[in-house]
């Protein structure tokens, strides 16, 4: 097992899901037989421009997305807002547009961030500053005008209970290799239900760490 949350913590759910003979999301309790999902890069690069960027995000939407998600803060505002100006107008209007901060702002900066892509129906800003800095995170949660997701990289569900009791986050953003497996997952989606938050489950790196958020959402109520 790795971290916090390895594959031997997910290895011990799926192999007596195996051995039942049963999808993973059966044995954790199934609420739904679909799940959403969103497209995830939009990086940088030295010679990409915001059309550029448009022509492909616009591309995953052509493939069948409905939600997409791009990276902000690693160039200056005014850039970041030409970027995401030039997204929204080639996805339209009904395709779901989040932004991804990798925690490089401060509160600041992020809510600076926040009121200049407002316009463009941000559907969430996620990791707007550092995930130590979770009174600055509450702060841009509370005072800016787009619904902060975080944070991926913590572990273990009194966390995440802290950063929704002192609100810092709407949709609260577990990562099953990070956050304690499988289990963790589960008890942090059912927080946030508790408390009236949705989850969302990140996933990167291996067909596992994709597979295993998919059969723990199908398993959560919200």
């Amino acid at each position: 097992p790795g971290g916090a949350g390895g594959a031997g913590a997910t290895a011990r759910w799926a192999l007596p899901a195996r051995a039942a003979d049963l999808p993973l999301a059966h044995l954790l309790g199934l609420c739904h037989t679909r799940a959403p999902v969103y497209a995830s890069a939009g990086l940088y690069g030295a010679d990409k421009t915001p059309d550029d960027l448009g022509r492909e995000v616009k591309g995953w939407v052509d493939a069948g997305f409905d939600a997409v998600k791009i990276k902000v803060a690693g160039a200056p505002l005014a850039q970041d807002v030409r970027r995401v100006a030039a997204v929204r107008e080639a996805i339209g209007p009904d395709v779901r547009l989040m932004v991804d901060a990798l925690y490089m702002l401060d509160a600041a900066g992020a809510l600076a961030l926040a009121h200049a892509l407002a316009p463009y129906d941000i559907h969430f800003l996620e990791a707007p500053v550092s995930p130590y800095d979770i009174a600055g995170q509450a702060r841009v949660h509370q005072d800016g005008p787009i619904p902060v997701c975080g944070n991926e990289t913590m572990a273990w569900a009194p966390a995440f209970r802290e950063l929704i009791v002192r609100d810092a986050a709407h949709f609260i953003q577990c990562d099953i290799s990070a956050c304690g497996g499988v289990t963790e997952a589960k008890r942090i989606g059912e927080l946030a239900h508790i408390f009236h938050r949705p989850p969302t489950l990140h996933a990167s790196s291996s067909a596992v760490v994709y597979a295993a958020p998919l059969h723990v959402a199908a398993s959560l109520p919200n």
